[in-house]
């Protein structure tokens, strides 16, 4: 299970610094004061982190049936993205579309993990 988080933030690393290359969208001007980090706004990178990893980890819960985990992990993932608008450092859409990066990411994993456990039955 470690491997598998691992594996889903480092692909999520490579997506972020992809997409955030190719899209060049310009950050918004800060709400509150603080020590924003320079570059570029989407997808924003701490909610395509949480996300991409929370997702894994959800969909792992999910395949156990352990839905209280699941529901806390989606509840991170959400409060990650939320807690980057409401400072300020995204347009929500950086946030929608790190979700939406990550989603895919996670489905992905998830599918290929699954193929490979039913492989070795």
């Amino acid at each position: 299970i470690a491997i598998f988080l691992l594996v889903a933030f480092v692909g999520s690393v490579v997506l972020e610094g992809t997409v955030k290359a190719a899209c060049a969208v310009v950050r918004p001007t800060t709400a509150v004061p603080g020590p924003w980090p320079g570059g570029y706004s989407f997808p924003s990178g701490h909610s395509i982190f949480a996300a991409s990893v929370g997702f894994a980890a959800a969909g792992l819960a999910a395949l156990r049936n352990r839905w209280a985990l699941t529901a806390v992990l989606l509840a991170w993932v959400v409060a990650v993205g939320v807690s980057r608008v409401y400072l300020g450092a995204h347009w929500p859409t950086d946030v929608l579309g790190a979700w939406l990066i990550a989603a895919a990411w996670a489905a992905f994993m998830l599918i290929v993990k699954r193929a490979g456990t039913r492989n070795r039955k």
